[in-house]
């Protein structure tokens, strides 16, 4: 598998994980303000497309559709981002983009086949966006529905910092402890703010 890094403020990160988590703000942020106005006007996002870079600045547009009419929105990508969750509406990446930018996000594959868990290296970045002081552990990026390690707890957003009691500090260490697991463990999560545990086992 391979992925376009990305780098994004704080604020934006947060939309972001509160759009996948499906949590309310208090009172409407920014995002929330711009999916009323585009519902009143009965329009709705059809797709977001990340177009191109520059000056190392990735560029994006909105596409937004009223009365049968598509416009298009330039916007930053983080932004579209959040509205195409709101939207539930495709993110897509120009191709030619892609095959230049994109880089390998690691060897998933036994861990994803067999746990339908998938991982991702915690950058300092995402570890102050979800609210981490200090940079640890893996971040879950999805946990397939249906699939043992959904079925156990684990959700996306998720950030694994110990199994068994073992401290996992990248993603080769946390496959190593899963290859060695035969029974059920506890294993420590830093969800939406705060530290739970989950019991994993490998053999249901």
């Amino acid at each position: 598998e391979r992925a376009i890094p990305s780098w994004i403020g704080p604020t934006e990160a947060s939309a972001i994980q509160a759009e996948m988590e499906g949590t309310p703000p208090l009172r409407p942020m920014t995002h929330d303000l711009l999916e009323r106005v585009i519902q009143k006007m009965s329009g709705t996002v059809k797709r977001v497309i990340i177009t191109h870079q520059k000056e190392n600045i990735y560029y994006a547009v909105i596409v937004l559709e009223k009365d049968r009419t598509l416009l298009e929105i330039d916007a930053r990508p983080s932004d579209s981002i959040v509205m195409a969750l709101k939207f539930k509406t495709p993110i897509l990446i120009a191709k030619s983009l892609f095959k230049e930018r994109a880089l390998p996000t690691g060897e998933q594959g036994e861990t994803e086949d067999l746990y339908g868990l998938s991982l991702q290296e915690l950058t300092p970045m995402l570890a102050e966006s979800f609210g981490l002081k200090k940079r640890r552990g893996v971040l879950v990026s999805d946990a397939k529905e249906g699939s043992l390690a959904e079925k156990q707890g684990f959700q996306r957003g998720d950030i694994i910092v110990e199994i068994g009691g073992e401290k996992v500090e990248d993603v080769p260490a946390i496959k190593s402890v899963l290859a060695r697991i035969k029974a059920s463990s506890k294993v420590k999560v830093f969800r939406k703010g705060a530290f739970t545990t989950l019991t994993f086992n490998p053999a249901k």
